[in-house]
């Protein structure tokens, strides 16, 4: 059923972007980020980043960005996410989602599944030259 639902949200959402017509409404939080490496293959991508965010202390997050095929500026992403709260408390989660790269700036737009029992739709950008990113996060009832 998870897996039902992730496909029609991405499917909604690739439809939806290419429209420009796609918004999220509701309780939110920013993250702010900065990427700590970025390693290349055919292909495909693997970013890392780290950054403090309220409510879930140091976060890392891995994103492996696979390009669409004949097209290295879209495609699928699958990732990682792990935190440490000042009190020793860890969630981990498993990142889905899509990308896109537009001139400097990639776009990521996940579905995020927590250890904790919490579910986050997530939409952000990275400014690949400086390497900073930020992302709106909307928690999934």
């Amino acid at each position: 059923m998870k897996t039902f639902f992730t496909s029609i949200v991405l499917a909604f959402l690739s439809i939806s972007t290419s429209v420009n017509a796609f918004e999220v409404e509701g309780e939110s939080f920013i993250a702010k980020f900065e990427v700590t490496s970025m390693t290349s293959s055919e292909g495909m991508s693997v970013m890392t980043s780290e950054g403090s965010v309220d409510g879930y202390g140091k976060v890392y997050l891995t994103h492996e960005l696979t390009a669409n095929m004949g097209s290295m500026n879209s495609g699928s992403m699958k990732g990682q996410a792990r935190t440490m709260d000042v009190d020793g408390n860890y969630v981990a989660a498993s990142l889905q989602g899509v990308w896109r790269r537009t001139g400097k700036e990639l776009e990521i737009i996940s579905i995020d599944n927590l250890s904790n029992g919490t579910r986050n739709f997530a939409m952000g950008t990275y400014d690949v030259v400086t390497g900073k990113g930020q992302f709106d996060v909307y928690p999934v009832e």
